[in-house]
């Protein structure tokens, strides 16, 4: 049997996803197996944390992606409604979704360092 084979078929396109597979086999293997230089129950604990907010970060990265494909189909609904120029309506887009990008950055920014200061204090 190949081990790598049973890997093949799942498509991780972003950082979230890796955080989600590497943080439940970590969960698996802190609550199966007994950790000689930390504490079991910190490591579960912490691995459930970021199993959450990566979650939390897949659902709001496809929130802001749905925003911004509704953002794009109105900027060309406006371009045709008005008989804009192209890069007007480009222009206006962009901005949108800068902007939205902007606030995701932020929101999984806080929430990261937010994890990070809370394990930093739990394993202290």
């Amino acid at each position: 049997m190949d081990i790598l084979g049973l890997f093949k078929n799942i498509k991780i396109t972003n950082y979230h996803a890796y955080l989600m597979l590497l943080s439940g086999i970590i969960l698996i293997l802190s609550l199966t197996y007994d950790l000689k230089i930390l504490n079991n129950l910190m490591v579960a604990t912490i691995s459930i944390l970021v199993l959450l907010c990566s979650i939390f970060v897949w659902v709001l990265d496809q929130l802001m992606q749905h925003i911004a494909n509704h953002f794009y189909e109105n900027s060309i609904q406006e371009g045709k409604d008005l008989m804009a120029d192209k890069k007007n309506v480009r222009l206006r887009y962009n901005k949108r979704a800068f902007i939205l990008s902007i606030i995701n950055g932020i929101i999984q920014l806080s929430l990261w360092i937010g994890i990070s200061i809370y394990s930093y204090f739990l394993l202290k």
